[in-house]
């Protein structure tokens, strides 16, 4: 394993140096890159609040988990005073169901999908789509000759890395096929395990016990928290392509406050899931009904410290998963029928989105929309708006249902 260096003073030598380019790495270390001129030498005022810095330094992998190219960030220190160093900070973040559409749709026109990463971030012609996550983009067109242009016209005003077709993007691999395309993110799976020196656990067949419910003051405080976080943190991005794993992340992510030994436990039991599942992902298959259907539902009253209830939806494009959810509700339900409504006012509005963003790709749906439910209740509300009365508390969410049934 290439160590990273932790400080400036500590360079990487060039005999443990990869054979790939170096991008961003300070000017004594930097060998490889054309100066930035991004930053000018400027005289101390005392005025001014100088912030402190610090050089991070990381490897970039590529899919098959090979070194691509050391990396070097320059990151401020948090002395920064929001309204008078700076007020307004944005950077593009693409959604990830917009991503998992993005494949979806190329993929039944046989439209090409191209990336480049702009180094150290008008358009005309044909369908031309651009999914810009900080750096990292897509571009997607019906015209390989258009998505060329886009591609050199970037590149006249920026200096870019043309990765060519597709494969790897934020860390989710993407293997193209001939009949399908599938998305998994075992090259980061692999990492988590590798990390956490599970590399070489024992698998788990569940993600869960049933018989082991948690609670939030259970078992012993961790003396380490960072650690159990941390590892959250991860496999809730991991989700991106895993929607088998949203309820297990969600359940366990509301014990992050005060993890105990107990919730370290679980968690190491979806590592040792993920280990015996690393090659799972999704499969996106071509279709050209454009059918939309969301399945929705709800576990009233499980949660044993507060009686809440989780909020579940998995949203599909003809048969390939588009969009799922899996979420605590903010407000305790006083019946199943209440707690199941909330969910399908929450998947409809998410459905109504996906739908009015394939409009804007001029992609029209050919039937009407269907969300399924299993609570008798909520099918009879929805169609009877004269119910109201019983409703009340959930006016809102009552109206905004009643309104698109048809």
């Amino acid at each position: 394993m290439i160590p990273i260096p932790p400080t400036i003073p500590h360079p990487l030598s060039p005999l443990n140096r990869p054979q790939s380019t170096i991008s961003g790495v300070p000017p004594a270390a930097d060998a490889d890159s054309p100066p930035s001129q991004s930053s000018t030498p400027v005289p101390y005022d005392p005025s001014k609040n100088v912030v402190s810095c610090k050089w991070i330094f990381r490897i970039k992998r590529k899919a098959d988990e090979s070194v691509d190219r050391y990396k070097a960030r320059l990151v401020a220190k948090f002395t920064k005073r929001s309204g008078v160093d700076f007020h307004l900070t944005f950077s593009p973040v693409v959604k990830p169901t917009i991503v998992r559409i993005m494949l979806d749709v190329p993929f039944r026109f046989h439209w090409p999908l191209r990336q480049f990463d702009v180094n150290n971030a008008f358009l005309q012609a044909g369908f031309i789509f651009i999914l810009v996550h900080v750096d990292d983009i897509i571009v997607i067109g019906s015209n390989p000759i258009n998505v060329n242009k886009v591609i050199a016209s970037v590149a006249y005003r920026l200096s870019i890395k043309d990765l060519g077709n597709l494969n790897y993007f934020l860390g989710v691999n993407v293997v193209r096929n001939t009949n399908d395309i599938i998305l998994s993110q075992a090259t980061y799976i692999n990492e988590i395990l590798n990390n956490k020196l599970m590399a070489d656990c024992k698998s788990a067949n569940t993600l869960m016990s049933v018989s082991e419910l948690l609670k939030l003051n259970d078992g012993a405080l961790l003396t380490d928290v960072t650690r159990c976080r941390r590892v959250l943190g991860r496999l809730q991005y991991l989700s991106f392509t895993r929607p088998d794993i949203s309820y297990a992340v969600n359940k366990l992510s509301q014990f992050m406050q005060s993890p105990s030994d107990l919730h370290w436990k679980a968690v190491k039991r979806v590592l040792r899931y993920l280990h015996g599942t690393i090659k799972f992902g999704l499969r996106v298959s071509p279709n050209f009904d454009f059918n939309l259907c969301i399945y929705s539902n709800a576990d009233w009253a499980k949660d044993l410290t507060d009686r809440s209830s989780i909020s579940s939806y998995i949203l599909f494009l003809d048969r390939n998963h588009i969009s799922w959810s899996s979420k605590k509700q903010k407000n305790i339900a006083r019946s199943s029928t209440e707690a199941e409504y909330r969910v399908v006012a929450n998947a409809l509005a998410e459905l109504l989105w996906v739908r009015n963003l394939l409009l804007e790709m001029q992609i029209h749906v050919r039937h009407t929309p269907t969300i399924y439910c299993d609570n008798i209740g909520v099918t009879y509300l929805s169609e009877n708006p004269g119910l109201h009365s019983r409703m009340k508390h959930i006016e809102v969410d009552f109206h905004f249902v009643c309104n698109h049934v048809e």
